[in-house]
């Protein structure tokens, strides 16, 4: 693999285990290359080693955002645009690794897609050292391109699936596997010549059954949680009818309510104006009475006065004339 023209100015932390590494070097190649690997828990070792390799390759650890786009556009890194076994992230920032990084991603998800059922999710490839997260260790590989991050799934069978077949080829030789927390994922450092040489051995990958029996139960379930949220939307849609009519027969029962108050209450006030004007009518008849009496008894009493006064008046003329 060439050699960069970038000066890669690492930091002081990496220089630190750079050298750790270069004192640990001799005593490694004395003893067996790898040692059998049980576990995905990671360690320090694991990290020399995967620097070690960087190093056996020449590779260059990028600093910055300029420096991994000279780098793709001298072909030292391909893009991984994905397809139909696997998939980036949103928030992948650079989709761009080693050549043999990709062939790794393309077969592995070609596998596991078969066996799970569903596509393999790429959370990190290359990364600056300028862009790296806070969380990451100051000797990460990733800023060379030869790793890569990959999402673990909710399926136990699928989680147990890929991690069978990353163990075994730990074991091989060929990579430096990690299960990462914080987020959840899996840390792959591929070692490029072992693993082409892998590659070209045709050596078939583990025989795993628990998986796609797996797949199957997670279909089934997709199938339950649909039937259940059909059920709980036809109870739902129910219980809005049913709540509907309640609320539409309170309406209609208040709405005949209201109208026999109003027509009760418009008849009360009719029987009352009736009655009052019935009131007004008989004590008007009653006043006219009063008035035709009255006239009728003043006007004898006048006639009477006046025969009276004629009466006096004829008397007083008689007087009179008896006085004459």
């Amino acid at each position: 693999m060439q050699s960069s023209s970038i000066s890669p100015r690492p930091r002081r932390g990496r220089k630190a285990a750079l050298s750790l590494l270069a004192l640990t070097t001799t005593c490694a190649t004395c003893a067996a290359p790898f040692l059998e690997a049980q576990t995905l828990l990671g360690s320090h070792e694991s990290l020399l080693r995967q620097n070690e390799e960087a190093r056996e390759h020449d590779f260059t650890y990028l600093r910055t955002t300029a420096d991994v786009r000279d780098y793709a556009q001298q072909g030292l890194l391909v893009r991984l645009p994905g397809n139909s076994d696997y998939e980036l992230a949103e928030d992948v920032s650079f989709p761009y690794a080693r050549p043999e990084v990709k062939t790794f991603v393309e077969r592995l998800s070609d596998q596991y897609h078969s066996a799970c059922g569903e596509r393999l999710v790429v959370t990190s490839l290359t990364r600056p050292i300028t862009r790296q997260p806070a969380n990451a260790s100051a000797i990460s590989v990733h800023p060379t391109g030869m790793a890569i991050d990959l999402r673990r799934s909710d399926s136990s069978g699928c989680r147990l699936w890929l991690e069978t077949v990353l163990l075994d080829l730990e074991n091989k030789g060929v990579i430096e596997a990690t299960r990462e927390q914080y987020p959840p994922h899996y840390h792959v450092a591929v070692f490029p010549n072992p693993y082409l040489q892998y590659v070209a051995s045709g050596e078939a990958l583990p025989d795993i059954q628990v998986a796609r029996s797996t797949h199957e139960t997670a279909s089934r379930a997709r199938v339950s949680r649909v039937r259940s949220s059909r059920v709980s939307r036809s109870r739902s849609s129910r219980s809005a009818r049913v709540v509907a009519r309640g609320s539409r027969s309170r309406s209609a029962k208040a709405v005949k309510a209201v109208k026999r108050g109003t027509s009760s209450r418009s008849r009360t006030v009719a029987t009352a104006s009736h009655r009052a004007s019935s009131h007004r009518a008989s004590s008007a008849k009653t006043s006219r009475v009063v008035r035709t009496v009255s006239k009728r008894r003043a006007a004898p009493r006048q006639r009477v006065v006046v025969t009276r006064s004629k009466a006096s008046s004829r008397h007083s003329k008689a007087s009179t004339a008896r006085v004459r």
